[in-house]
């Protein structure tokens, strides 16, 4: 980090300058490239930069940040000038650089900015936190927070000897302490509209690694008094799947959000940033982009060819995120909307979240025609990964009971949006006060009643070693933990059940496995436990039939490793709802379905299913991440998507299935790497009747053989297999 001096020359121009290495990691002194960071003294300066770096084009991925920078500063966001240049050091040609401006006084005199501080937030903590993770040292570490780190300005050491500069630094200290602690709204204390073009402008690159806050930097414009984004490596380009405001949005901002939640969680902000995007998003806006920069394009390119000729701006990225922001915002469906009650002239409505987007509720549509403005707006929240979204009130003016009855819609726009669209309002409401009242849920516990368990003074519920037979259900109520280690076989006869408010931490040795017997009708449920449940060297034989599945978890979350279930043709084995299951050297023999996830996160890896009468994975309404997963002899389906699931899997094997995957309404399915051997179908995508929008499926390295119909694309659904666009067939249908 020492500075040496040096002598630079730029064509006809010589400068005295200090410089030395830069950079945190290994990767900028890699080769015979390493980094620089140089200062020019007094009056000298490359391009009108005192401060700048010297780098491999290559760590900020070629031309990708150079149209990043043109771009920010096409919108008005301070930009630094990147560009491209020959490097001879000591008269050894190490061949082209890339040029980037550091943050001073000259970046803000290019960028047409008064003086003001540059800040960030300190990043020196968060970099033990990283050493730490880099030499395998995992703590909770309190100091590597955003909500921790100091505001740090660049040449803090002038600013303070600047006793103007000093007191507009302290002022935006204090401002940045209010927003940071919730006192502060983020429009009161950043520039709306630019921080909302920024982060349009990372979508569009699709730079969202670049959001990370310990990378942020900000102007604060001391007369204005609010803190402006300063353009700083994208990370880009690379495809998006989400848009940076995705899932944000907080009805409740506090200070335990992180920065960007802070951000969106604010409608001013949120509403001019998808402005921007439905502006940036259009065709034109990039074949305007690319018309204006096409000389000073040519000329960098020129420059960074003589080294590095391959290196071509890929344009394609950025119209395929067109696309993809696009359809983000063209939301088929953001909730699901009921009438809860009536009472005098207004009408309760219950609304659940879907998307991740907030909506904008604008009025209400009785009948055909009588149409009522919300007075003001009302704002849904998104819907939160994982989650099943609680319903929210919307109370309206009907005028009369006879009104109240009439169909009814609600209109809506995504937040800032200028399209509007129309959701019906379910003329019926969940019974959500039944089922919460039901005997079995409100069973107190009864640990006492059987003789091998014992409960600690520590809210421990103890499973003894031994063998076991259930005599009555058991019931475990919450605020416990469930404990079981050592060789344990426990039975539970016909018509039994375990249900456990309290997460289970059940453990048995790997050469002596912790044995479960469930007979017919017997189930295993973990309802709204608190933590999160462990089942290790753990089988569990299943017997008889039952409508119900013989291992249930509902609003809880459940990790399995080393575990094997068998079950009968007739029972299902594993229900998950509203909830995550994780599954690792799982092996899951017999049973109808095997895995049931209704809105839930469901994460399998070395994972073995065969043998299931019907189907192997059925997930509604949630998310199914899938790593060297092998499915055989599959009665029914191995993989079945439904309304709006998303899944993602990488070496997938399907072998002797009816069908390989299904998906409908608005699912989407992504595989890396795959064999589908002996099927019917391979996979049938959408339905002739769609109901919530396209099906989407990406195949990409996988090899189908002895497969009687590789793809049933119904219409509306968009498949790519290895890499071609298929157009819809007429197959036979489905289940």
């Amino acid at each position: 980090n020492s500075y040496v001096n040096a002598r630079l020359r730029h064509q006809d121009d010589e400068f005295n300058a200090r410089l030395r290495i830069k950079g945190k990691l290994t990767d900028h002194v890699q080769g015979r490239k390493w980094s620089f960071r140089v200062i020019a003294r007094k009056a000298g300066g490359f391009l009108g930069m005192k401060r700048f770096s010297l780098q491999h084009p290559g760590t900020r991925n070629y031309l990708c940040d150079w149209l990043y920078h043109r771009l920010s500063a096409g919108e008005g966001i301070v930009a630094l000038r990147y560009g491209f240049v020959r490097v001879v050091l000591n008269d050894e040609d190490l061949g082209i650089y890339a040029y980037e401006e550091h943050f001073d006084e000259a970046l803000l005199e290019q960028n047409g900015r008064i003086p003001g501080p540059l800040v960030r937030f300190d990043p020196s903590l968060f970099w033990v936190h990283r050493l730490n993770m880099m030499q395998g040292v995992r703590y909770n570490e309190p100091f590597a927070e955003f909500q921790a780190a100091a505001l740090d300005a660049y040449g803090t050491k002038d600013l303070l000897n600047d006793p103007d500069q000093k007191a507009v630094f302290e002022r935006a200290v204090a401002l940045m302490d209010g927003f940071r602690s919730g006192e502060l709204a983020a429009s009161q204390v950043f520039h709306v509209d630019l921080i909302a073009r920024r982060h349009a402008l990372l979508d569009l690159v699709g730079g969202h690694h670049s959001m990370d806050w310990s990378d942020v930097k900000f102007y604060f414009d001391p007369v204005a008094e609010r803190f402006e984004p300063v353009a700083y490596e994208s990370f880009s380009a690379f495809p998006i799947r989400d848009l940076a405001g995705a899932y944000r949005f907080r009805s409740d901002p506090s200070e335990r959000h992180d920065l960007h939640e802070r951000f969106f969680s604010d409608p001013v902000i949120f509403s001019a940033y998808v402005g921007h995007l439905e502006r940036m998003s259009a065709p034109a806006y990039l074949d305007s982009v690319f018309q204006v920069l096409e000389a000073p394009l040519d000329s960098a390119s020129a420059v960074l060819y003589r080294e590095f000729p391959y290196k071509e701006l890929d344009r394609s990225v950025y119209y395929a995120n067109q696309r993809t922001i696009q359809r983000v915002l063209d939301v088929p469906k953001p909730f699901h909307a009921f009438r809860t009650g009536l009472k005098g002239d207004t009408l309760s409505l219950g609304l659940q979240a879907i998307g991740s987007l907030p909506i904008e509720i604008t009025a209400y549509v009785l009948g055909e025609e009588r149409r009522v403005e919300l007075e003001p707006a009302f704002v849904l929240p998104p819907r939160q990964r994982y989650t099943f979204a609680k319903l929210q009130e919307l109370i309206v003016p009907v005028g009369t009971d006879s009104l109240a009855t009439l169909p009814m819609e609600l209109e809506w726009r995504v937040l800032g949006a200028h399209a509007r669209a129309r959701t019906e309002v379910f003329p019926y409401a969940p019974d959500r006060d039944g089922v919460e009242g039901s005997p079995m849920l409100d069973r107190k516990g009864n640990i006492e009643r059987h003789p091998f368990l014992s409960r600690s003074p520590h809210g421990e519920v103890i499973l003894h070693a031994g063998e076991w037979t259930l005599e009555e259900d058991l019931i475990v109520p919450e605020g416990m933990v469930f404990h079981a280690f050592g060789p344990i076989v426990l039975r539970v006869p016909d018509g039994l059940r375990i249900l456990s408010r309290s997460p289970l931490d059940w453990k048995g040795h790997e050469d002596d496995p912790m044995r479960i017997f469930l007979g017919e009708g017997a189930t295993m449920m973990v309802l709204d436990a608190s933590k999160r449940s462990t089942l290790r060297n753990v089988h569990v034989e299943v017997d008889g039939q039952a409508s119900r599945s013989a291992l249930v978890f509902h609003r809880s979350e459940v990790n399995m490793e080393h575990v094997r279930i068998h079950g009968s043709a007739e029972r299902d084995l594993i229900t998950v709802t509203r909830g995550r299951l994780t599954m690792d050297d799982v092996v899951l023999q017999g049973g109808r379905d095997q895995v049931r996830g209704s809105m839930a996160g469901i994460e399998l890896s070395n994972a073995h299913l065969s043998g299931a009468s019907d189907d192997a994975m059925e997930v509604k309404a949630g998310e199914l991440v899938l790593a060297e997963a092998i499915f055989r002899e599959i009665g029914g389906v191995a993989i079945k998507l439904e309304q709006g699931s998303e899944c993602t899997a990488k070496d997938l094997s399907i072998q002797s299935a009816e069908k390989g995957m299904q998906l409908r309404e608005a699912s989407r399915m992504r595989v890396e790497g795959g064999m589908f051997n002996d099927l019917r179908v391979g996979v049938q995508a959408g339905k002739e009747q769609m109901r919530y929008g396209h099906v989407t499926v990406e195949l990409k390295n996988v090899r189908m053989e002895a497969v009687d119909v590789e793809v049933d694309q119904r219409a509306g659904a968009k498949v790519t297999f290895n890499g071609k666009s298929l157009m819809p067939t007429n197959a036979a249908g489905g289940t």
